[in-house]
């Protein structure tokens, strides 16, 4: 992410529950002590609330205007604007202040008790502008959606080999060796094979260091697969499907709504 990405991801204030959540609590006869909680989560709070102001006290109230201030003559630099030395005696200090309050953040990190719901919504919070966070969450769901099929998940070690994919799945017939991309299909139209050269090299080199059985490069498209008219693009796919060695497969697929995997026939 860059510079003002992190700054929304730790300070832009956003609701835990939707209002149709809310008014479900709201329409009981009778309250249980878990819907206070509930009805708490409506209340728009940042990450940085949530999760280090009371960690940090009162030092770290004033971060998110010193971020704030600190971007504005970041621009300045980024956009070859001229430069004043007062500006220059700031940028030093402010980096100074957020550098030491970062420090203490980072260091209080194991004292905060984050659930996978609260995960999944920190991520989900800025997947729209973080290809990083798209990446994780595809990744997510086509494990999930191999584990369903009935194969269980390993995640390799990174020393094993100089090549790694995402994760293997095996069954009682076979181990296949995973990695998965998450890509505009937009830009597989104009580049497929470029784009995808890298990931069928790692596959190709690790499945044939570990004596794994097969390998599957799976795509998730970030647009919809109604973009799909170009008889061009499927023959690039079938091209580049007839100069893979027999045991590797190429795949595409999208989220759905549910935020799960679902194969594209291409």
């Amino acid at each position: 992410m860059d510079f003002i990405n992190l700054s929304h991801v730790l300070f832009q204030k956003k609701r835990d529950i939707t209002l149709d959540d809310l008014d479900r609590v709201l329409a009981k006869t009778s309250f249980e002590d878990t819907d206070k909680a509930k009805i708490l989560k409506y209340v728009p709070r940042s990450n940085w609330e949530k999760y280090f102001s009371t960690l940090l006290g009162e030092n770290s109230q004033s971060l998110e205007k010193k971020w704030e201030l600190l971007y504005k003559l970041r621009n300045k630099v980024a956009h070859n604007r001229f430069l004043t030395k007062e500006d220059f005696e700031r940028v030093k200090g402010l980096t100074s202040q957020v550098k030491e309050i970062l420090k203490v953040a980072i260091n209080k990190l194991g004292e905060i008790d984050l659930d996978e719901e609260d995960r999944e919504l920190i991520i989900h919070s800025y997947q729209s502008e973080s290809p990083h966070a798209q990446a994780y969450l595809a990744e997510k769901a086509v494990a999930e959606y191999y584990m369903k099929g009935g194969f269980e998940l390993i995640v390799p070690e990174f020393r094993s080999s100089r090549y790694v994919t995402d994760f293997i799945v095996r069954n009682s017939n076979i181990s296949i060796a995973v990695e998965v991309r998450s890509l505009s299909l937009r830009k597989l139209m104009v580049s497929l094979k470029m784009r995808l050269e890298k990931s069928i090299f790692i596959i190709e080199k690790y499945i044939q260091e570990q004596s794994i059985d097969n390998g599957e490069l799976v795509i998730v498209l970030r647009d919809s697969p109604e973009f799909i008219t170009s008889s061009i693009f499927l023959e690039r796919v079938k091209m580049l499907r007839d100069e893979l060695n027999s045991n590797i497969k190429i795949k595409f697929g999208v989220i759905n709504p549910e935020s799960e995997f679902e194969l594209v026939d291409l």
